[in-house]
């Protein structure tokens, strides 16, 4: 394989990752799942949701926790699946430039 095809295959991959970026998604809870949030691969939030029992009473502070901790744990899990995808590409790459040598 010559430097122009591994560049290719290259590129290809990362075109694959950054796609696999806008379709990879994942939840976090907090509260027994009161707060729930759904985080896309760029780290986006894509969806909150609150269980309305905790506005009543209003009590903000323990609301803004709940949003805190179910973002987070959504972003940690998306996190971990593009690390898991990357270092498979990872595998993938090292497969490739293992055929040149």
């Amino acid at each position: 394989m010559d430097f122009k095809d591994m560049m290719s295959k290259a590129v290809k991959m990362a075109e694959s990752a950054k796609t696999l970026q806008g379709q990879v998604s994942a939840d976090g809870a907090a509260g027994g799942g009161m707060v729930t949030c759904t985080v896309g691969g760029n780290h986006s939030i894509r969806a909150l949701k609150i269980d309305p029992s905790i506005l009543d009473p209003p009590d903000a502070t323990l609301l803004q926790d709940l949003i805190i901790a179910a973002v987070n744990q959504a972003q940690q899990r998306v996190g971990d699946e593009l690390r898991k995808t990357a270092m498979s590409q990872m595998g993938d790459l090292s497969q490739i430039l293992g055929e040149e040598a």
